[in-house]
């Protein structure tokens, strides 16, 4: 039986020759220096998997994820290890923990409502036949973000993760394939109906914090609101309180106390909840402003998918499977602007379309993908362990 997944049904539908070239069910490539993008995605997803599973905090998980494939990735490449790749990568993980050690200020307000039920699932399933029986040929193999339930309404969601640069056009989510797929995924699984997705988006930039004066003050420019959040903003106000009166860090501060709370303070805290709070009234309108805009660093957004929806997703999926499969299939290369831009195969694609020697390309810049293991969480603990020991 032969295994699919997203990722390479969009690759055939993309671009056959980049398909043929990445997929197992092919030659099965990945270039020998690591993506860039798919390296901080990863990562995250790592990251954000550990913070719902156990409640690690998302970037001790990252620092983690990042030193141990780095580690392998120096082993892997041997000779072709640079320092301009070392750099990418220190970029990578610089901008990776400061995105995800503010997505922890910002998810602990957002994620109250939801029940997680599922994190990370790998699954294997035959494909459905528009005739709604099994197919016996091709199996669609994946792996989903999460599943969750909103406390209110008691419905289910996917839960999908995305990095991304532009938070402004999202009308793509609309038809996504990948979410189509993984909710019939998530539904033979679990064996409940699934309403659509809750896509979960961080912006590949990093908040800043505000810039404190010599006054002790803050910096109220309006360039300086633009690059920041109100959770920052709370956060950091919360932080350089307890720094001027010697104590701790105190993150994740709630906006206001209870009168039970403020009776059960000592003294010490009192003074602390005072002074933050006359912080607060000074930059009062700042505050208003920020938390009104929204946070710009970070969305979430739900969207439905109908079961007649999902039905007709699947069997087009199938059909599209026989084409990936069929030995008889042609292969060849479509390029356009969209198409190649930032393709990982666009050196020896042009070199072939050229009439070059692409095989030597391949060959020399490219290596057999590595799948992921079947327990990273495992891998990663296992790895620290022994370098610890």
């Amino acid at each position: 039986m032969f295994e699919i997944h997203v990722s390479e049904v969009r690759s055939f539908l993309q671009c056959r020759r980049k398909f043929q070239w990445a997929s197992l069910l092919y030659k099965g490539l990945e270039p020998r220096r690591p993506v860039r993008h798919f390296y901080l995605g990863r990562a995250v997803h790592y990251a954000l998997q550990a913070y719902y599973d156990t409640g690690e905090h998302p970037t001790d998980a990252f620092l983690g994820w990042t030193d141990y494939h780095e580690y392998h990735i120096r082993e892997a490449m041997g000779e072709f290890w640079d320092d301009e790749l070392a750099v990418v990568l220190e970029e990578e993980r610089a901008q990776g923990s400061g995105m995800l050690t503010n997505y922890a200020r910002w998810a602990f307000r957002q994620d109250k409502n939801l029940k997680f039920i599922a994190t990370e699932l790998a699954f294997e399933l035959p494909l459905p036949c528009p005739s709604g029986r099994s197919s016996s040929r091709i199996r669609m193999g994946g792996r989903f973000d999460g599943l969750v339930q909103d406390i209110d309404t008691g419905l289910f969601w996917l839960f999908e993760t995305k990095t991304t640069r532009d938070m402004r056009d999202l009308n793509w989510i609309q038809n996504d394939i990948q979410a189509g797929v993984y909710i019939w995924a998530a539904q033979s699984i679990y064996g409940l109906e699934v309403q659509g997705v809750l896509y979960n988006f961080l912006k590949k930039k990093v908040p800043k914090a505000p810039r404190r004066l010599k006054n002790g003050g803050y910096s109220i420019a309006q360039n300086a609101l633009k690059g920041t959040t109100w959770e920052v903003w709370l956060d950091q106000m919360s932080e350089d309180v307890a720094e001027d009166m010697g104590l701790d860090p105190v993150p994740n501060v709630s906006y206001k106390l209870t009168d039970v709370q403020r009776n059960d303070l000592t003294s010490t805290a009192f003074e602390f909840w005072e002074r933050r709070k006359k912080l607060i009234a000074t930059y009062r309108n700042q505050l208003l402003f920020l938390r009104e805009r929204g946070n710009v660093f970070f969305h979430r957004e739900y969207i439905r998918r109908t079961q007649r929806e999902l039905r007709a997703l699947m069997a087009e999926v199938h059909h599209i499977g026989l084409e990936m499969v069929r030995p008889s299939t042609k292969m060849y290369a479509n390029p356009s602007f969209f198409n190649c831009m930032g393709c990982q195969f666009k050196t020896p694609c042009d070199l072939r379309s050229a009439g070059g020697q692409y095989q030597a390309v391949l060959e020399y810049e490219y290596q057999p993908r590595i799948p992921w293991p079947k327990d990273e969480t495992a891998a990663i603990a296992q790895w620290q362990g022994e370098r610890n020991g």
